[in-house]
């Protein structure tokens, strides 16, 4: 029992305090019924049997403290663990609407290689385009040499559209 009450002392919960009060009451009664005892008060002694009386009484409503906090502690682990398979049972829900089927996986494989194939089609025009633009520009423009980082001599040895 003394190693179940310094495990709910430390256990933070609300509980703990009621049963340190009477922990403490428990040792200071205990403290005075030894100096009693060593002052030469005999065992048969009225201020003896009062502080054995209070001593059972204490050690009784702590005996009753940590019965009803282990109590109280199994119906919470219940509920916890019913919060715990309710999550748990809502994570696997949540995880079945996440999967995809597979007629989902083959249209999303088509609407990829669709979305590929135009995007490369788009690489291609804009390649084009560029290469166009490039050409005109060159016996128009010299600061064109400058964006694209070419020499004049580069530029003289090119064959410019006709």
């Amino acid at each position: 029992m003394k190693n179940l009450m310094v495990t709910i002392f430390a256990s933070g919960r609300a509980e703990a305090a009621l049963l340190k009060t009477d922990y403490e009451q428990l040792s200071g009664f205990m403290q005075r019924k030894n100096v009693a005892l060593a002052g030469g008060l005999g065992k048969d002694h009225k201020e003896i049997k009062t502080m054995n009386a209070n001593i059972i009484e204490i050690e009784k409503r702590i005996a009753r403290s940590v019965e009803l906090i282990r109590k109280k502690l199994e119906r919470d682990l219940a509920v916890l663990a019913k919060d715990v398979d309710k999550l748990e049972s809502d994570a696997n829900k949540q995880v079945s609407k996440l999967m995809v089927s597979a007629e989902e996986k083959t249209r999303f494989g088509i609407v990829r290689e669709d979305y590929e194939r135009e995007l490369a089609i788009l690489d291609a025009i804009k390649q084009a385009e560029f290469t166009e633009t490039l050409g005109r520009g060159l016996e128009r423009d010299p600061i064109m040499f400058h964006k694209i980082g070419w020499t004049t001599e580069v530029a003289a040895e090119m064959k410019l559209p006709e």
